[in-house]
């Protein structure tokens, strides 16, 4: 035998399946935000340690359009902060697809946003109430004070 195998049982596997570990925010959820962006985060991880994430051929798609993404490397995450103007039921889709063999996992899932910010249409109607509530509050306060002067006037005047 000169020593020679056919196998390197000490050698390191470089590459293996990727997977989805957790998506922000979550399935079913509802996100209320006002004035600012919100973010869409997905976790994931390798079979492996030395795979990582091929940006170029995944794929991250909100409401049917795909967005380009910030791929954080060293926390195992793609991140997207979402435009203020993003409202009502929002539908994610993701394809993460690994570098060296190719393997990929997907995912798919639905939450509804709400922005709360000023001059946002769904404030609308509260704020029309607001304003009604307000303007009785300052009628009240101004015919409480007609009221007492006159009073004040009828008495002084007697």
């Amino acid at each position: 035998m000169l020593g020679l195998s056919l196998f390197n049982l000490n050698a390191k596997a470089t590459h293996g399946n990727i997977f989805i570990i957790e998506v922000s925010p979550k399935d079913g959820s509802r996100v209320d935000y006002q004035d600012q962006n919100f973010d869409i985060i997905v976790k994931y991880d390798f079979e492996f340690e030395d795979s990582s994430l091929d940006p170029a051929r995944s794929r991250l798609i909100i409401n049917g359009e795909i967005v380009d993404f910030e791929n954080r490397a060293d926390q195992k995450e793609i991140f997207y902060s979402t435009p203020s103007n993003l409202s009502g039921s929002v539908t994610i889709e993701v394809l993460l697809v690994e570098t060296g063999n190719g393997s990929q996992d997907s995912k798919t899932w639905s939450f509804n946003a709400s922005n709360h910010s000023v001059g946002n249409s769904d404030n609308c109607p509260w704020i029309v109430f607001m304003y009604l509530v307000l303007c009785c509050c300052f009628l009240t306060i101004i015919v409480l004070i007609v009221s007492g002067v006159i009073f004040l006037f009828k008495k002084k005047s007697k």
